[in-house]
């Protein structure tokens, strides 16, 4: 009987003893998302701010970043990123009428263990108004009046 009782609680403190390392080992590793952004508009310059954020309990590796939008980061990479920390990396490009549609950009940051995180960042209509606005003045200081703002239509639903 007594056998018995402490093959029970030996099953019961191993299975017990299995969930914790499942838990700890699926929360080990690195676990990365772009959390916030910020949008700078400038009259030849728009500037993106993404935060990268490590909430998990392994250091990883930035090794690259690029946006759709703005090309390749400005930001010195590799940098390595501690556990539970974060890190911000800049887009910097003059407008381009490639812009003037834009409703998101797609940032894609390479890791240092072969992953890659990808994540679209959504502007807001404020900051979507910014940035035509700055594409008109663009093309008006390089002499173009206003032929953008008869060429640009709204955005589809899809696009959107």
């Amino acid at each position: 009987m007594l056998g018995s009782v402490l093959s029970v609680i030996a099953v019961v403190v191993s299975l017990g003893s299995l969930a914790v390392s499942v838990l700890t080992y699926r929360s080990a590793g690195p676990r990365i998302t772009l959390s916030r952004h910020s949008l700078d508009i400038q009259p030849f310059e728009v500037y993106l701010q993404v935060k990268i954020v490590n909430s998990g309990l392994a250091e990883v590796d930035i090794d690259g970043a690029s946006c759709d939008l703005l090309g390749s980061t400005v930001t010195s990479l590799p940098h390595r990123l501690k556990a539970s920390a974060s890190h911000v990396v800049a887009f910097r490009s003059p407008p381009s009428v490639a812009m003037n549609r834009s409703a998101s950009a797609t940032v894609s940051v390479g890791l240092g263990n072969g992953r890659t995180v990808t994540s679209v960042v959504r502007l807001s209509e404020t900051e979507q108004a910014d940035l035509r606005r700055a594409l008109l003045d663009l093309e008006a200081a390089q002499g173009g009046g206003r032929q953008l703002l008869r060429a640009w239509t709204a955005p589809s639903q899809e696009e959107v």
